[in-house]
């Protein structure tokens, strides 16, 4: 499991351990009502940097 920090749209942050970029993409999105548009997810690598994610361009949302 990898450890990534979520960044809300309204600034809010929240470090949780997932076991890949889509599993914490895809709970970042069901966590701001199925919209990817304003949410940052990176992944902390060995030696404490944040590698950003990628979220679908132009947003996503769930219909």
């Amino acid at each position: 499991m990898d450890r990534y920090r979520i960044t809300m749209p309204d600034g809010s942050t929240t470090d949780e351990l997932f076991e890949s970029d889509n599993e914490a993409i895809s709970a970042a999105i069901q966590a701001n009502l199925g919209a990817s548009q304003g949410i940052t997810v990176e992944r902390y690598t060995n030696d404490g940097e944040l590698l950003a994610t990628h979220l679908p361009e132009g947003g996503y949302r769930r219909q």
